[in-house]
């Protein structure tokens, strides 16, 4: 695995920035972090890809590693966003492993504090828009009690001949409650989603 963690303290007073460490992991080009938090025991945790597998890794505020561990099967699985709630982590991806057309799916995963998989689901279709294909998911956030929001982009989805925007909404079991196509003309992405203050999504 290769990542760099770097911390960054800042002087505000004449607005430098002094960098503490840079840790360096693993050693090869297909390994990389996505998404980045910091949780709940003070620690921080890593989501991202380690060659072929979707890996989560936790380290310390030293950027000394913790633990590490992969998730998928025999093809390409990755993930893209990760976030901590009520005792678990939630991340969300793209997996190839574990659809029936070898197409990627969105793939949602909840783990334990320790990287112990509790569940994990995939959400999708399967054939391609013209030469776009795979289903992804680039950023989970939590909407309210046990229900969280997936935002990506969907091929198999798609009328046309592009990629679509692709919504999903799941409970804490990772039953799906409700998903959402945008497909017009072109192509459409979601590659984020906040929750605002009045209870609307924003994508």
């Amino acid at each position: 695995m290769r990542y760099f963690l770097i911390f960054l303290g800042a002087t505000i007073s004449n607005i430098s920035i002094a960098q503490e460490f840079t840790k360096l992991y693993g050693n090869t080009i297909t390994n990389g972090g996505r998404d980045f938090i910091e949780t709940s025991d003070d620690n921080f945790l890593i989501a991202g890809v380690n060659g072929e597998d979707a890996m989560l890794m936790k380290v310390d505020f030293n950027g000394d590693m913790l633990w590490t561990k992969n998730y998928g099967g025999d093809k390409i699985d990755e993930f893209n966003s990760v976030i901590e709630d009520n005792g678990y982590y939630y991340m969300c991806g793209s997996t190839a492993s574990y659809t029936v057309d070898s197409i990627t799916d969105v793939f949602v995963v909840k783990t334990d504090l320790f990287g112990n998989v509790i569940w994990s689901r995939t959400f999708g279709g399967s054939g391609c828009a013209g030469a776009y294909c795979g289903d992804k998911g680039l950023k989970i956030i939590k909407e309210s009690f046990n229900k969280f929001v997936i935002a990506g982009i969907a091929a198999s989805a798609a009328s046309t001949n592009l990629m679509a925007g692709y919504i999903l909404k799941i409970n804490d079991s990772g039953t799906l409650l409700q998903d959402y196509v945008l497909d017009c003309a072109g192509s459409e992405f979601f590659f984020s989603v906040t929750l605002a203050e009045n209870g609307d999504l924003i994508f």
